[in-house]
């Protein structure tokens, strides 16, 4: 490991950041960054698997050698131990949607742990599930609602990271496509208040983002 810095131990005095949910495994924050531009970060590793997407200004990322600049279109998986920087560039600041994933989250929502480095360009779709998300946080949501929008952003942005990742793994035949439904509906109907859809996901050897 090089002179990179852990990341949550560098001081961050001009980022506001505000838990907005948390779920086993799972952590979302709004980070809100007030560096001024021409800031330049020093490297940085986390221990865990993170995702971020950029919701306002932007600011340019490296990671392994490489760069790329980053604004309101774009998102990125963090891997453990690998290094990155960030410079800003915009006098207004930045403002992003940071998610803390465990290794067992990660493989449970993106199909397993490998994920990218480089920047994901987002879809509209996917813009339009990850502010509906922050927006139902701050207003207020259970448990069930949090896994399953958790569960269809992370799977739409793994998916479209890796074509044919989520797509490629579904049933082939119409009869394996039944029984999970069947099954899904059974579990559903016998215990409605308290169905654990990531169990479920387990048992039928699917993500959460199949069930969902």
């Amino acid at each position: 490991m090089s002179k990179a810095k852990l990341h949550g131990q560098i001081p961050a005095p001009d980022a506001v950041l505000t838990v907005l949910g948390e779920t086993p495994g799972a952590r979302i924050v709004d980070h809100d960054c007030r560096k001024a531009a021409g800031s330049r970060g020093s490297y940085e590793y986390s221990l865990d698997y993170g995702l971020v997407l950029v919701r306002r200004g932007g600011y340019w990322r490296d990671v392994n050698g490489r760069g790329a600049s980053l604004g309101p279109t774009d998102a990125f998986f963090e891997r453990p131990f690998v290094e990155q920087r960030i410079e800003h560039h915009r006098d207004t600041g930045d403002r992003c949607t940071s998610l803390w994933l465990s290794e067992n989250a990660v493989c449970a929502l993106a199909g397993d742990a490998s994920v990218p480095d480089e920047p994901i360009t987002t879809t509209p779709s996917i813009d339009l599930q990850h502010r509906e998300l922050v927006a139902a946080l701050r207003r207020g949501i259970d448990r069930f609602e949090f896994d399953e929008r958790l569960a269809r952003l992370v799977g739409a942005l793994a998916e479209c990271a890796i074509p044919g990742r989520f797509t490629a793994r579904r049933s082939t035949t119409r009869s394996n496509h039944d029984r999970v439904v069947q099954f899904a509906r059974e579990a559903v109907v016998a215990d409605p208040a308290d169905v654990d859809f990531g169990e479920l996901a387990q048992t039928l050897g699917h993500t959460r983002f199949h069930i969902s």
